[in-house]
């Protein structure tokens, strides 16, 4: 029986991660006193938090076999997993979580399994805050965190894909976006940003087919119609922006971006009248705004322009 000043050591031990005094005080109590061998599950999980699988299975071998039942030792690792959890050390949750399913004989716990995504969707809480103040490093570290408990969670290596684009550090971007899209498909979220991703790389070709993916996915997706148009203005292809607009403003009308870009369009193919109407469309949906202000002047100047070269020509 572990006395209560011991217990308490233990449990600091634990809470601070210190896993190398907690080894270190196991070994030292049982070098004194070899028959107290409820010290052995302690040093097992000292062994296995420190990296050393192998060694930790051996002593809790040696000790199941003296003792009656699994169940302290089960226990013990339930709540380890727990605390763990609670403190966002997702890794070592993992592993003794991984432990702990192979002295149950299982292969999934669901009563820990929805807990553990009760506590990532806390986490996913503070990832926001420390994004919203910049602190980058801080929320990739967390997302990293959670990817150790499960590494199947799309939506975790698009938010973290999302974030290297943001910090632009395009490679591993597309390669957490391609981890996404290969767990799920069939979001037109993830086509999206790796679409983003793509155009930033100068892979244009690749970005094109991605907007229009993200599109077949979702035929609604206006920001998606809006980029594919934009990128198509941005290579000279005209007819296809225009289109791409066109169909943005048949699925929402009042998104008041359609109309500056159109309206842009316009201007370059000298389509006046409609290059005014659209930004007049902005104006009504908006307001007055500075950049179409700008607009209407430079549309009033090119008109200016293009009549004085009819009367010359």
């Amino acid at each position: 029986m572990i006395n209560s000043d011991h217990q308490q050591a233990i449990e600091l031990m634990l809470a601070s991660g210190d896993h190398n005094q907690l080894l270190l005080f196991c070994q030292q109590v049982l070098a004194v006193h070899p028959e107290v061998t409820d010290y052995y599950p302690y040093l097992g999980l000292a062994y296995l938090l420190l990296g050393q699988q192998a060694t930790a299975q051996e002593i809790w071998l040696f000790w199941l076999l003296q003792s009656e039942s699994s169940q302290d030792l089960i226990v013990l690792l339930k709540k380890e997993i727990i605390r763990n959890l609670d403190c966002w050390q997702f890794a070592q949750a993992k592993l003794i979580y991984l432990q702990w399913l192979e002295l149950e004989e299982i292969e999934g716990d669901e009563e820990i399994e929805n807990y553990a995504l009760t506590v990532i969707n806390s986490c996913l809480q503070e990832v926001q805050e420390a994004i919203n103040r910049r602190e980058y490093t801080l929320a990739e570290d967390f997302y990293l965190r959670i990817l150790s408990w499960r590494e199947q969670l799309a939506y975790i290596w698009h938010d973290l894909g999302y974030l290297y684009y943001i910090i632009n550090r395009l490679t591993e971007s597309f390669n957490c976006l391609a981890r996404a899209i290969n767990l799920e498909e069939n979001q037109a979220l993830y086509h999206y940003t790796m679409a983003m991703v793509l155009e930033k790389q100068s892979r244009l070709d690749l970005a094109l087919s991605a907007y229009q993916k993200a599109i077949d996915l979702k035929d609604n997706f206006i920001d998606a119609y809006n980029k594919l148009g934009n990128l198509f203005y941005k290579l000279g292809q005209l007819e296809s922006a225009e289109k791409f607009y066109q169909q943005g403003i048949n699925k929402q009308a009042d998104f008041y971006p359609f109309y500056i870009n159109l309206g842009n369009v316009y201007l370059v193919k000298q389509a006046w009248t409609e290059a005014k109407n659209a930004y007049k469309t902005v104006q009504q949906l908006a307001g007055d705004r500075g950049e179409i202000s700008q607009n209407l002047s430079l549309w009033e100047i090119l008109q200016a322009d293009q009549k004085r070269a009819n009367r010359l020509f």
